[in-house]
């Protein structure tokens, strides 16, 4: 069974990946079959008499706040987007998985957004983003050798190269004229600078001298 399914990608060989809100990946084997799930990515069973992990681990998914909302393929290797924890995870291939008796759900190898696999910080704990960081990622898409990744919280578009099999900086931004900026519906050269100069052109009012007018007496405040 799948519960409220988002993300979903296949691999060359026709293996289909399913992210869905119970934390997990599903991975079905032949869906032309209809056959159920083989295998299943982010559940990190409890092992009798040791303490229970911590929320966010190489196993799980999500840090128990969103669960993963999307998945990718970079040649066999698959990549799901931690959407809770702000990481993407880079998982070895299929055929190399340990067998469901030694591991439920295999580990991730890789954890781009933070600094290790027990971290789940908001743009990599910098305090803005980066071309290394995330803020509630969703999705993305691989196309001439390059991974396009929704980075929802920051508003914008990340570019990452594909190298050695992988993606670790983005070298170029969509949304934004930088990596360091997150605004929102940001437009090129229409923003207002207020150490431009900006003077009190009546109550509540300023100008900018060169038309614009911000009213401050209104709620919320207008141009």
């Amino acid at each position: 069974a799948i519960l409220e399914p988002a993300g979903i990608t296949m691999d060359a060989t026709g293996r289909l990946y399913v992210c869905d809100a119970l934390f997990r990946v599903l991975v079905y084997p032949n869906p032309a079959t209809g056959a159920s799930a083989a295998r299943v990515l982010g559940v990190n069973v409890p092992q009798s008499g040791q303490p229970a992990p911590p929320p966010v681990n190489d196993t799980s998914l999500g840090g128990g706040r969103r669960p993963p909302e999307g998945v990718f393929m970079i040649g066999t290797t698959p990549f799901v987007i931690d959407t809770g924890a702000n990481r993407i995870v880079r998982y070895d291939p299929f055929e190399s998985w340990a067998s469901e008796g030694t591991a439920f759900s295999p580990p991730g190898r890789q954890f781009l957004g933070q600094t290790d696999n027990l971290s789940s910080k908001i743009n990599r704990d910098s305090g803005e983003p980066k071309a290394t960081g995330f803020d509630t990622p969703i999705s993305a898409v691989v196309a001439n050798n390059e991974v396009y990744v929704v980075d929802g919280g920051n508003h914008r578009v990340l570019v990452f190269p594909v190298q050695n099999g992988t993606i670790t900086t983005a070298t170029r931004v969509l949304g934004q004229t930088d990596f360091f900026q997150s605004a929102p519906n940001y437009i090129e050269g229409r923003d207002i600078y207020l150490f431009n100069g900006f003077a009190g052109v009546g109550s509540g009012r300023v100008s900018d001298g060169a038309g614009v007018v911000l009213d401050s007496s209104s709620s919320p405040p207008r141009l």
